[in-house]
């Protein structure tokens, strides 16, 4: 690979959000907004010191947007561990980068918040890389912002048209 895209010709596609196992596996989340499926590709870039970096990779299992992988060169927990919390990318050109139209699909969903009913998505915005869902909340009667990420991603049920997430303290009062 001589050419390594830039940041800005890539879009992240999700986050590596734990290690799994003993032998360096690590599972990584698709963000809802991408409909690819990780197994059509053989590799992808995260960021080290300002520069992405591709990684080849092998899909273990996968169960809806969490996949388990493993990283070519990783082979234990501790070298696994350097990859958590990781953005993973893919440049523009090989993603179908369609993620406003995609998440557009969530309006009119019911969005639950540890199981208790915070609102119904309204409006999806999406700022620099970012989809944050605009929620009225009919208890109070006011919007409010909140990152479409599956950091706070539990599950989304589209027959159901629910989505329901795990949000910091305090979020939901800003």
């Amino acid at each position: 690979m001589k050419n390594l895209p830039p940041i800005s010709d890539c879009v992240s596609i999700g986050t590596i959000t734990q290690t799994f196992g003993n032998k360096g596996e690590l599972i990584f989340v698709l963000s809802p907004c991408f409909s690819i499926q990780l197994s059509d590709f053989s590799h992808f870039f995260i960021e080290r010191d300002g520069m992405l970096v591709p990684f080849y990779y092998s899909i273990s299992s996968q169960k809806k947007q969490k996949y388990i992988i493993e990283i070519e060169g990783v082979d234990t927990v501790l070298r696994a561990s350097e990859f958590l919390n990781a953005e993973v990318y893919l440049p523009n050109n090989m993603v179908s980068v369609d993620a406003e139209s995609e998440s557009q699909n969530y309006i009119g969903f019911s969005v639950f918040d540890h199981a208790q009913l915070v609102g119904v998505v309204d409006s999806v915005q999406n700022y620099f890389m970012h989809t944050v869902l605009s929620v009225f909340m009919h208890e109070n009667e006011r919007e409010v912002l909140i990152p479409f990420t599956p950091d706070f991603i539990e599950n989304i049920d589209l027959e159901g048209k629910h989505i329901y997430m795990n949000l910091p303290e305090g979020l939901l009062n800003l």
